[in-house]
């Protein structure tokens, strides 16, 4: 009995580790059950996320707003709840993730809310088409932040915000990206160099210092 045991233990590990390698995996581009799985997790974890970082702008009165990775769409909806003349549009490079957000936004598509796949690097959109431009724990799979930036700084109008947020800001700290297929963690300082090249003017990051653990808000103003 003591060997069937020991292989019931030995199965149970494999799975489990099978299981928890799918699911790391699917933090860039969600896809399937698995993927579904993690967006519904991203509406959860991301909230205390969102809600500091835009705590800190200003929403006015017909903004128009891009979210740019915009995972399973609960930001999108809480803020089209609370602006009653905000106008929405929003960008996944996954597709089970624009298809989860369109369900979430569903009640606002095609009225003050647009949802499409597509990726940082190539927007659909206008010059200077948007007041706001967010972006929440996306920048880690971007295949190029300086294009991706140059983008935003594209789409944003003259004195637009981009508000980005993040949970990961120390790139010695292998903790995630080791084990996170296509993803790559940033320093404050690589960020706001990035962000210097692609134009913007002013750079506020909170907290200001290099973290380790806890988030970190940055605000670039084009």
């Amino acid at each position: 009995m003591n060997y069937i045991k020991t292989a019931a233990v030995r199965l149970y590990v494999k799975v489990g580790m099978t299981m928890k390698w799918r699911l790391l995996n699917q933090f860039g581009c969600p896809e399937g059950t698995w993927g579904r799985f993690i967006i519904r997790g991203m509406n959860i974890g991301h909230r205390p996320l969102w809600n500091w970082c835009l705590a800190k702008v200003r929403i006015g009165e017909n903004f128009r707003l891009l979210d740019v990775g915009c995972g399973g769409g609960k930001m999108i909806r809480k803020l089209l709840d609370r602006h009653a003349t905000l106008l929405v549009d929003a960008v996944d490079i996954s597709a089970e993730a624009v298809a989860y957000s369109r369900k979430e936004n569903r009640q606002y598509l095609g009225k003050r809310c647009r949802i499409e796949q597509g990726c940082a690097e190539s927007l659909p959109y206008n010059d200077a088409s948007f007041e706001l431009v967010t972006t929440f724990e996306s920048v880690y799979f971007w295949q190029d932040v300086r294009k991706g930036f140059a983008e935003i700084y594209r789409v944003l109008k003259e004195d637009g915000r981009l508000v980005m947020g993040l949970e990961a800001g120390d790139p010695s700290d292998k903790t995630w990206s080791s084990r996170i297929e296509g993803m790559t963690v940033y320093s404050p300082q690589e960020l706001r160099d990035y962000l210097r090249d692609c134009g913007f003017l002013f750079i506020h990051m909170e907290p200001a210092e290099i973290i380790k653990k806890g988030r970190l808000c940055i605000i670039a103003r084009k």
